[in-house]
């Protein structure tokens, strides 16, 4: 992995490296505890906040700013997340497969919900759909995100609360090396 793009924005600012250890904790705990819906909701937090101060690193921007500014972007994935949760509440046995779903969805989730906000589409359904797929093509193809995603693959079957633990702080990875790219 290129440790450049965490560098740097841990190095601009040190608050995400904080914020991320203490709710992945959360995410942690509520894995254990079996409470799916709210840790689920804790990873799209980190998503989002290690997205919104990505983006004002890229931007040169106050990241209060555009974290409050997008707020609204968050609606569609938190009604899938929520959604996820519950399914993995309901359905115990195989909640690692919600887990999974919840692991190769979310970042293509957050950057479709982004630029639907900048373009103002409607076809929001399409639209994130479409994105999902393009991120899974660029998984199969790029070998160090397969390699990754393989990992959690079984991670997450063998023990789905250190998975999600750990793509947590994976997030820090991924979600800038796609805005970076997109």
């Amino acid at each position: 992995m290129k440790w450049e793009i965490i560098e740097r924005l841990i190095n601009k600012y040190p608050i995400v490296l904080f914020f991320v250890l203490v709710v992945s904790i959360l995410v942690l705990l509520a894995e254990l505890i079996h409470i799916h819906v709210i840790s689920y909701l804790f990873t799209l937090i980190i998503a989002y906040f290690i997205f919104s101060f990505y983006l004002a690193y890229i931007n040169a921007k106050n990241p209060e700013e555009i974290f409050f500014s997008n707020f609204q972007m968050l609606i569609f994935p938190m009604l899938i997340v929520i959604a996820l949760g519950f399914l993995a509440q309901l359905a115990t046995p195989i909640s690692p497969l919600f887990t999974l779903i919840l692991e190769f969805t979310l970042v293509p989730l957050i950057l479709a919900s982004y630029e639907l906000k900048i373009t103002q589409r409607k076809d929001i359904f399409n639209y994130v759909l479409s994105s999902i797929e393009r991120y899974f093509n660029k998984i199969v193809s790029d070998r160090e995100l397969a390699l990754f995603y393989l990992i959690l693959l079984f991670l997450t079957i063998l023990c789905s609360p250190i998975a999600i633990f750990l793509f947590c702080f994976a997030l820090m990875y991924l979600i800038p090396k796609e805005l970076e790219e997109s």
